[in-house]
């Protein structure tokens, strides 16, 4: 079982391809998927079926505050007894892929161009 403990493990969650997922997963969801809180958010292993080739129906994005609960509660680290978990899997797209870097850069790529046209389009307005 991977854990905390597992060198590699860590060194993968300190990897530039973790770290592009994560981005990928705050980008997407924005908040907490139990208690919907937009601070502190870190993504959570659902399980470790195809890690480190893991598809988006594996990870959860929590707050650290609810991931620390879980990790309290569970040690193991799984979710699936969770009915909120459930929810939120049933609501994922049914398309299973593995996390392609190249999909997740264009889609970071293309959230910061949109921020940026809206910051640009606000101080325009702003002038205006």
């Amino acid at each position: 079982m991977l854990g905390y403990n597992d060198i590699n493990y860590s060194n993968y969650l300190n990897s530039f391809k973790w770290k592009l997922i994560v981005a990928y997963m705050v980008r997407k969801y924005k908040c907490c998927q139990l208690c919907k809180s937009s601070e502190n958010l870190c993504v959570h292993h659902i399980n470790y079926k195809r890690y480190p080739f893991e598809e988006e129906r594996d990870l959860i994005l929590l707050c650290k505050k609810c991931h620390h609960e879980h990790h309290k509660k569970n040690p193991s680290g799984f979710l699936n007894d969770s009915l909120n978990t459930i929810d939120y899997l049933n609501n994922l797209e049914k398309e299973d892929e593995i996390f392609n870097l190249t999909k997740i850069s264009k889609f970071l790529i293309l959230k910061e161009t949109q921020e940026e046209n809206d910051r640009n389009k606000r101080e325009r307005d702003r002038n205006n």
